[in-house]
């Protein structure tokens, strides 16, 4: 079924645009990429998906790119160097066409058919943002740990109340996303999303996603980060303040 022919899926103003940050996940971006056609396809959606190859060493950017030479509606965008989490997000919902935005993480520990639960949210018009927050989290013990103390930390700073500020699996309208004027193109990315989201006062839900544990690639989380975390936790809350104040002119 050709993407003009495609029914919409009660999603007011048309699809969903997939944005896939990638680095160094040649091994899990061709099966991910479809599965997600799949259940698009499946589900007679309208869809894009976008990866962002950023810096990787292996093959993400050529298996990326032959998956685009080969579906229609598979883009890629390629960071020579590593640009970080953030920018690889924001420059997939820049080059994105729908109305509706959606990303994952590349290392396929989510199923793209829980968005099911989510897309009623948006059909009803009952939120500008769905988040989700891992079920039963497949995780070593380091990450686990180290995830909990930065969640707590981040509710503490920024005075907020979401159960799984990084979890990668959101989606919102462009407009709510716009309006955030989102900085970061670190691993901060969701962080400043969230408490900006929450400064606005657009309407959140959370909901449950189930976890997976990673079978391919390698995670690069250690102790290591903590202190250059804790740095950059401090400057974005600056960042939010001067948001604040901005936004209080308007």
């Amino acid at each position: 079924m050709s993407q003009k022919n495609r029914k919409k899926i009660n999603l007011q103003n048309g699809g969903i645009s997939v944005t896939l940050p990638a680095l160094n996940e040649a091994e899990n971006i061709e099966e991910l990429s479809q599965e997600i056609i799949q259940y698009f396809e499946s589900n007679h959606m309208l869809y894009e998906i976008i990866i962002i190859n950023d810096g990787s060493s292996d093959e993400t950017g050529k298996v990326a790119d032959a998956l685009a030479s080969k579906h229609e509606n598979i883009s890629t965008i390629h960071h020579l160097q590593n640009k970080g989490y953030g920018k690889s997000l924001k420059d997939g919902f820049q080059a994105s066409k729908y109305e509706y935005l959606f990303f994952t993480d590349s290392d396929r520990q989510f199923k793209i058919n829980c968005l099911g639960k989510f897309l009623p949210f948006m059909e009803e018009g009952r939120a500008d943002m769905v988040i989700g927050y891992r079920v039963d989290r497949k995780d070593n013990f380091l990450r686990k740990f180290l995830a909990c103390c930065f969640n707590r930390i981040v509710r503490t700073i920024f005075s907020l109340d979401y159960k799984d500020i990084d979890c990668a699996f959101k989606l919102f309208k462009r407009g709510s996303f716009e309006c955030l004027e989102v900085k970061s193109d670190d691993f901060l990315f969701n962080t400043e999303l969230l408490a900006k989201s929450h400064f606005k006062k657009l309407r959140i839900i959370q909901l449950g996603v189930e976890h997976y544990p990673r079978h391919r690639g390698k995670s690069t989380i250690s102790f290591k980060f903590i202190p250059l975390t804790l740095k950059k936790l401090f400057s974005l809350h600056r960042e939010i303040q001067d948001f604040k104040r901005k936004e209080s002119l308007k």
